[in-house]
């Protein structure tokens, strides 16, 4: 992702070489609009206008963007800003390289880059899970609740409840319950 190389801005595609002594008026050889097609070739000398999330044309290396241009006419822009060959391109390949896993098996899906970038044309979806969580349960008669460390008969333990229940939280693991247990098998 992308497919091809794209324009970021909304602008005109145009080669870096004919922006070399600012302002300079092109005249325009047409549009590309996203998905489409067939984009006119951007010769020496010409632009195109283009926008954002089209295919960069044939023989353009650059996208100036529409602000630092200004109508000329009928047909014509003036650039009055240069830009560097490669400016406002997004490369092929540049998001995510071809035959690359777009999520990985146990990633943690985010809105911004799971789902508000789908999978790109031809790709098999992907399963998506709830989180994990645990149940922490303590087991031994000689635990004792914090609240009742005080007065404890001696050898009486606190249980590592609260730390392990920390330790998942920190690691993006819920922890559904937490309970203590007593050893005698007659207890459920």
């Amino acid at each position: 992702m992308p497919p091809a190389d794209r324009s970021a801005r909304d602008g005109f595609a145009v080669r870096a070489a004919d922006l070399l002594r600012i302002p300079v008026t092109l005249p325009i050889v047409g549009e590309v609009a996203a998905a489409q097609l067939a984009a006119p070739v951007v010769t020496a000398g010409t632009c195109a206008r283009i926008f954002t999330g089209a295919n960069l044309p044939p023989g353009a290396d650059t996208v100036v963007k529409v602000e630092d241009t200004r109508s000329a006419g009928a047909g014509e822009v003036t650039f009055v800003r240069a830009e560097p060959a490669g400016a406002n391109i997004l490369r092929q390949g540049e998001k995510r390289a071809g035959g690359s896993r777009p999520r990985c098996r146990g990633a943690v899906c985010s809105a911004s880059l799971h789902i508000a970038s789908p999978p790109p044309p031809g790709a098999r979806a992907c399963a998506c899970f709830a989180g994990r969580a645990v149940a922490i349960i303590a087991t031994g008669r000689e635990l004792v609740p914090p609240e009742a460390e005080v007065g404890a008969p001696p050898g009486a333990a606190m249980p590592n409840s609260p730390m392990l229940a920390a330790a998942f939280r920190a690691a993006g693991i819920s922890v559904a319950s937490a309970c203590r247990v007593s050893d005698n098998l007659d207890c459920r």
